[in-house]
């Protein structure tokens, strides 16, 4: 009868709620625990670079969300710009070019992940995003610029060691050892650099800038040693060109990763008590 079917609804409401706040502290767990059996799609499309992995149409209904994946996306991308410059510093280094497919797979990637992102960044632009969200949107704009760059450097690097391939040239022991170490130099600054950018963290600005001014130092340093290295005849013209772009390129590729960690200025308040960084 209607008595008893209005208990047995009652009865089920009552057992949804109660099984709701039980599991409510566990929701974190459940979710891993859900991915872990059912992988999402895009954990399995791994291999192509160019597609979100953290953002897509549906979080533009959630901005705050949004906004935050959107960074996640952006450190996805310098990841992959980090590979190219490490890829290519090596093929310039070593001769070897077999990596040369998988540099210009991660600048397709690049380019395409460039396009995408500032396509989504417009979108978000028009939702209702506090004053916060929307100074992030504006400061990722040109952020992925920068990311993008960097790819553009990579490619120069790998357009160096073919050109010494072609010309069966190399470059001298010092002078690999110094690109080398300026490269780490460079890691170091990706590090630090998307470290701040992640965290927001404004208290390690001043040590991503110390890092870039090494950077710069390092290339005034390597561009003395290797005209004293044309004097004694140990490198010719045209491998010192090669050198010169190399490292120029390397120098430029620090300014855009640190232009990447200085963009947090523009919505992160500097730590009272504590003296301010002035990215020049």
């Amino acid at each position: 009868n209607g008595s008893a079917e209005r208990e047995i609804a009652n009865f089920h409401t009552l057992f949804n709620i109660a099984t709701t706040l039980v599991l409510l502290p566990f929701s974190g767990i459940l979710v891993k625990l859900a991915t872990a059996i059912v992988p999402d799609k895009k954990v399995l499309s791994e291999e192509d670079k160019s597609s979100f992995r953290f953002i897509d149409e549906r979080l533009l209904s959630t901005p705050p969300i949004a906004v935050g994946n959107t960074k996640n996306e952006i450190i996805r991308m310098a990841g992959i710009a980090k590979d190219n410059i490490n890829l290519c510093v090596n093929m310039l280094i070593t001769g070897n070019t077999d990596n040369a497919s998988l540099v210009k797979q991660n600048e397709d990637s690049l380019n395409a992940l460039n396009k995408s992102i500032t396509g989504y960044l417009t979108k978000l632009s028009g939702k209702n995003l506090s004053v916060t969200d929307e100074n992030k949107v504006g400061s990722y704009y040109h952020v992925v610029s920068d990311v993008e760059r960097v790819g553009d450097y990579a490619e120069n690097i790998m357009e160096y060691s073919y050109k010494l391939k072609s010309e069966d040239m190399s470059l001298s022991d010092d002078a690999k050892a110094e690109l080398s170490e300026m490269t780490e130099m460079i890691n170091r600054l990706f590090d630090s650099a998307l470290a701040a950018f992640d965290k927001r963290d404004y208290s390690a600005l001043s040590k991503v800038d110390e890092i870039e001014e090494g950077v710069d130092e390092c290339a005034r340093v390597l561009e003395v040693k290797h005209i004293e290295r044309v004097k004694a005849g140990v490198c010719s013209a045209e491998t010192g060109s090669v050198y010169l772009q190399t490292v120029s390129n390397l120098e430029r590729v620090g300014d855009h990763i640190t232009n990447l960690a200085f963009s947090i200025n523009k919505y992160v308040s500097a730590p009272r008590k504590k003296g301010t960084v002035n990215h020049k």
